[in-house]
């Protein structure tokens, strides 16, 4: 995707790699990642998938302890009914 320009894969693969990592993985490269998620489609101008890279960063804040940003961000992402569906955790 990132050879081909295609920003949207790009991003979409980015996160889901995202959740791997934060479920299993570790949880800075995470980070590192969904950093880029949030920014590609904040870049891109495709705010409206923006609600899924932010439930990714919910579950790995609460995987990390921090639950009141985890439970404020799931707040806002729970609202759209994208994030809702394709990441229920």
């Amino acid at each position: 995707a990132q050879q081909t320009g295609n920003r949207f894969f790009e991003t979409q693969l980015g996160y889901w790699m995202c959740g791997l990592e934060a479920e299993q993985g570790d949880p800075l490269t995470a980070l590192d990642r969904l950093h880029a998620a949030i920014r590609n489609n904040h870049e891109s101008g495709n705010i409206g998938m923006l609600p899924n890279p932010l439930a990714i960063l919910a579950l790995l804040l609460d995987r990390l302890g921090r639950y009141r940003p985890a439970a404020t961000i799931t707040g806002f992402a729970a609202t759209k009914p994208m994030a809702a569906v394709t990441l229920p955790e």
